[in-house]
């Protein structure tokens, strides 16, 4: 095996080894919102981001599959940039909506997106844009449910929810 191969593997064994907490994560967050907010969304929910995880994880079997093609790093690469920027949609779709449908639950909103940037942050990922673009979607959610609503009347928990979203583009591993 060279060294891209082993790095290839290593990702996939890691990324297979991670899927299920966010399996677990995806039907947790379902649950809580069918019960404490609408079954429907919840579904609607579940069904876009269990879609966005599977499309994932058929990207990360099928390069397992073809470790030996020089194009399956390239490709894998590209995949992963693009699903871990959409996977991390519909966590901050939902925070978003349900902020403004019901603002007595922001809280809940908030430490739904914190917990999206932690898990995002610390997640495996090919390159720094994949990192990015999976840490993007939470950070504006973040920036857009904080936005004071009042002129000089800021939401002192969101700077506390940025914190994670400082040390985790700290955490980055270089390429190469």
């Amino acid at each position: 095996m060279n060294r891209e191969q082993i790095i290839l593997k290593t990702y996939i064994d890691r990324f297979r080894s991670v899927f299920r907490t966010r399996l677990v994560g995806i039907i947790g967050l379902s649950v809580a919102t069918g019960i404490s907010f609408s079954p429907g969304v919840a579904t609607l929910y579940f069904i876009v981001h269990g879609g966005f995880l599977g499309l994932y994880i058929w990207a990360v079997e099928h390069a397992a599959r073809h470790l030996d093609d020089p194009s399956t790093s390239v490709r894998l690469n590209r995949q992963s940039v693009a699903l871990s920027f959409l996977a991390a949609w519909p966590a901050v779709l939902l925070a978003l909506y349900v902020n403004t449908v019901a603002p007595q639950l922001q809280a809940e909103c908030v430490f739904l997106l914190i917990s999206l940037v932690i898990l995002m942050g610390l997640q495996v990922h090919l390159s720094n844009l994949g990192f990015a673009a999976s840490l993007a979607p939470p950070i504006l959610g973040l920036g857009l449910i904080g936005w004071p609503q009042d002129p000089g009347s800021a939401y002192p928990h969101l700077f506390g929810g940025m914190l994670p979203a400082g040390g985790a583009v700290g955490g980055v591993a270089p390429e190469g």
